[in-house]
């Protein structure tokens, strides 16, 4: 599926309009935490404690099999279900197994540590075919688009990139820190504070490429 901008996912948010599938990808954890609380506040207050589910991956109850389960469970108030997949990472960019590493075999290790390519199936078969009632979400740091799993999940979702400060070329770059001066503006307003233009520029530049740190 195309890609989705931060902006248009709030948009879907705000409208109470989400698709299935979702990949929330990137360093920028503040705000993808926030649109992760914008998603799970679709659903009703009252009913989030059966409505909405968060998992992390690769912990108790979090492999992919686990996942698959949860996200085919229907919703047992209101008409849809929110799973989060937190640490995704663990899943779509897993450290490697020095035996895979030697083989230079990425299908050896598709899934991350011992286990094997065909423990994705079930969640494969989801990815392929979402429940309509669940918006099953993941959010990673980072993925590795080579893997088996990761290929067809970024085929099948919605995948909203979240960027530093300093990847790409100048012009990307120039492009990222006008964005984020701009989020630094609207940051401040949200709390009844202004900062001049050449402010935000100094603050996007002491936080080297960190926007992270830039946040904090």
């Amino acid at each position: 599926m195309p890609a989705l901008d931060p902006a248009a996912l709030s948009t879907q948010i705000k409208r109470g309009k989400l698709g299935p599938l979702y990949l929330l990808v990137g360093e920028d954890t503040r705000r993808i935490d926030g649109l992760v609380d914008g998603i799970e506040a679709t659903i009703d207050p009252a009913d989030r404690p059966f409505a909405v589910e968060r998992i992390y991956a690769a912990e108790a109850g979090g492999a992919p099999l686990d996942i698959a389960a949860a996200a085919r469970v229907f919703p047992m108030l209101g008409d849809r279900r929110i799973v989060i997949v937190l640490r995704a990472e663990r899943i779509l960019k897993p450290k490697r197994a020095s035996r895979a590493e030697s083989a230079g075999d990425d299908e050896a290790d598709a899934s991350g540590g011992d286990s094997g390519p065909s423990d994705f199936g079930p969640l494969e078969d989801y990815v392929a075919a979402p429940v309509e009632s669940t918006t099953l979400v993941f959010v990673a740091s980072e993925i590795d688009k080579s893997r088996r799993f990761t290929k067809k999940l970024v085929q099948a979702a919605q995948v909203v990139s979240f960027e530093g400060l300093g990847g790409g070329g100048p012009g990307a770059r120039r492009e990222m820190q006008q964005q984020v001066r701009e989020l630094v503006e609207q940051d401040l307003a949200a709390v009844g504070r202004t900062i001049e233009p050449a402010a935000a520029q100094l603050l996007v530049e002491r936080a080297g490429g960190d926007i992270n740190r830039l946040r904090g």
